[in-house]
């Protein structure tokens, strides 16, 4: 990893146990900023995959496969953009289906590299079966809704962690791409 993929990536985990010390001391407007942070950051890398397209995937095999997923994930952003004027339970609903497919996407990443003969599948498991747990404690605890901020204030640090715990590994791939 490069000097600056380290600063960008060390700078990326201290703002994420910064947003986990913000939700674990206000609580109650939590779900709001959960929210509407997952918004920014789904519409940010929207746009960052169409303009990759438009720049360069547009001349690689594949590359409308990139403009989809662009698309797809802008029109993810502005999905939850509408979900902040609904019921935190809606919110809380569509945060818990998010994290849940984060976490099934990473354990589907790590049965690849098993097959593949990778060495990293280990870790890509754990943190898949960590994310999958964090959404099944959300959903034990829906009806408490301070229990399930704190929740995800844990899977934030849990994110960070695992964000600095790749960043000191010689390979130094990122959880957070």
């Amino acid at each position: 990893m490069n000097i600056r993929k380290t600063i960008i990536q060390s700078t990326l985990s201290v703002l994420i146990l910064l947003g986990a010390l913000t939700l674990a001391l206000f609580p109650d407007d939590a779900i709001e900023i959960i929210a509407t942070a997952l918004s920014l950051m789904l519409f940010i890398i929207g746009i960052r995959y169409l303009i990759y397209y438009f720049t360069m995937g547009r001349f690689m095999v594949g590359g409308r496969m990139i403009l989809y997923l662009g698309m797809i994930i802008l029109d993810l952003s502005i999905f939850s953009v509408t979900l902040l004027s609904k019921s935190d339970r809606f919110i809380l609903l569509y945060l818990i289906g998010v994290n849940a497919f984060y976490g099934a996407v990473q354990l589907l990443h790590a049965f690849q590299g098993r097959g593949y003969g990778g060495r990293e599948w280990r870790f890509k498991m754990i943190n898949g079966v960590i994310n999958l747990l964090i959404s099944v404690c959300c959903i034990i605890f829906i009806r408490s809704g301070n229990i399930v901020v704190y929740i995800f204030a844990a899977g934030l640090v849990h994110t960070a962690l695992v964000n600095i715990l790749s960043m000191l590994r010689k390979e130094g791939s990122a959880a957070i791409q």
